[in-house]
């Protein structure tokens, strides 16, 4: 099942004010909402993780830092500057950028993810990055590295050129995304009935588990508790909307 520029647009900008709103810190150092600065551009979802501190750059091999003049990108909330406090300290572990951004040949969110510069800028360069098998130590669970040894439900994790920043960096292959969103959602059948129209954030929340969960990036427990409650409400006014609409039909 595809998810609309429109509903994906809507699904992150949610989890972006939600994680804000929360007044407790989480495992995701920052989150914002971006786009480049051109006619027509789609927003995309950038989450900042921290790693275990046990976890370093210096842990494993070092490949030379690409030099590259970013693009620049604007901040759609400009509450969304990472703040000192994000900044990285020597106790502090390897910082992870996940980049979610809407895949117009998909049609399905793509994860882009890349280690991060231990002190972040606007116009930041990535850190050297690890080779597979020390990425797999460092982001995949042992649950999904079987999974993602080959294409299945996740996609496989390759190398690739950034969409929008034009490094090579880390992706999850989108080429079986739809099929599993669509055993996940519901068949096509359903969308067209409207019974899709308002569940875009149970569509981003489920391609969490599928696809983010695969290479660490899960929704913290505290923002996860809060969209769920909105799902929840949402559910209840659909299932009333139809009630209401099967009363009034002669």
């Amino acid at each position: 099942m595809s998810i609309s520029v429109e509903s994906f647009t809507k699904a992150i900008t949610t989890l972006d004010r939600t994680w804000k709103s929360l007044e407790t810190s989480t495992e995701w150092d920052d989150v914002a909402v971006a786009k480049q600065l051109q006619v027509g551009a789609v927003p995309f979802l950038r989450i900042h993780r921290r790693l275990n501190p046990r976890f370093s750059s210096t842990q494993h091999s070092q490949e030379a830092a690409p030099q590259f003049d970013e693009p620049i990108l604007e901040e759609l909330d400009p509450e969304s500057l990472l703040s000192p406090s994000a900044a990285s300290s020597p106790t502090q572990g390897q910082l992870v950028t996940y980049e979610i951004i809407h895949s117009p040949t998909y049609l399905v969110p793509v994860l882009y993810l890349y280690l991060a510069p231990s002190k972040l800028s606007s116009h930041s360069q990535i850190a050297p990055q690890p080779a597979m098998e020390e990425l797999y130590d460092l982001l995949v669970p042992a649950a999904y590295r079987s999974q993602l040894d080959s294409v299945g439900p996740m996609g496989a994790l390759s190398r690739t050129e950034h969409p929008l920043r034009g490094f090579v960096c880390w992706f999850v292959h989108p080429c079986l995304t739809q099929e599993a969103m669509t055993g996940m959602m519901g068949s096509d059948e359903s969308e067209k009935e409207g019974e899709w129209k308002g569940r875009e954030m149970e569509y981003l929340m489920k391609w969490f588990g599928i696809v983010g969960g695969s290479v660490g990036l899960r929704v913290p427990v505290e923002v996860a508790r809060a969209i769920d409650s909105g799902i929840a409400n949402e559910a209840l006014s659909r299932a009333s909307r139809r009630t209401e609409n099967t009363q009034i039909r002669p």
